[in-house]
């Protein structure tokens, strides 16, 4: 027996199921249209795959990684900004994660228009951004490790790493490969 409240379609199915579908359909197109969609998901042009390979909790930032500021450090300056970056990513001790840009371009086109063929990324353990006021942070470099790599560094070693892998062992760095053992801690000198 039907409703009478209900309107009712041309096979016998209420209206209100077809009104669901369509809406439904509506979500999934827009959503598949957002660039955060695609970012979130890992369109390889424009995130790459960042692996923790330490027992603790980092967090990476670099310029690549967001809108370019006026303040945000271009290498070969590899001072850290006078604000703390607002856009970090934090991946949790043995996880990995996507770092997503704002942007969705090739790779090339963000190296090219920072005008530079060389970025750096700068991990910090998330102990020490919690503990630590920014200004020491930035005044005393507490950067666990700052990779300064190229485009071909990239593709190369397809993501970056910490602590520094074997492949990773010639791209520029400070402090020099070889500090961290596979856990994330600093070798006795």
């Amino acid at each position: 027996m039907k409703h009478p409240r209900i309107a009712y379609g041309m096979i016998g199915v209420p209206v209100v199921k077809y009104l669901k579908f369509f809406i439904g359909c509506i979500a999934c197109f827009f959503l598949l249209g957002c660039d955060k969609f695609g970012q979130r998901f890992g369109d390889k042009e424009c995130s790459l795959e960042f692996n923790n390979n330490a027992e603790y909790e980092v967090v990476v930032y670099s310029p690549l990684l967001g809108f370019l500021k006026n303040y945000d450090p271009i290498y070969p300056d590899t001072i850290l900004p006078l604000e703390k970056p607002d856009e970090v990513f934090n991946v949790d001790g043995r996880k990995w994660k996507y770092l997503c840009y704002s942007c969705r371009r090739p790779l090339s086109d963000i190296y090219s228009s920072c005008k530079t063929d060389t970025l750096s990324f700068f991990i910090f353990s998330a102990d020490t951004l919690n503990t630590y006021c920014w200004d020491s942070v930035r005044t005393k470099y507490k950067v666990v490790q700052r990779y300064d790599v190229t485009l071909s560094d990239i593709y190369v070693n397809d993501f970056p790493t910490f602590p520094p892998t074997e492949e990773m062992r010639n791209i520029k760095m400070w402090p020099p490969y070889g500090t961290y053992d596979e856990n994330g801690h600093r070798v006795k000198p």
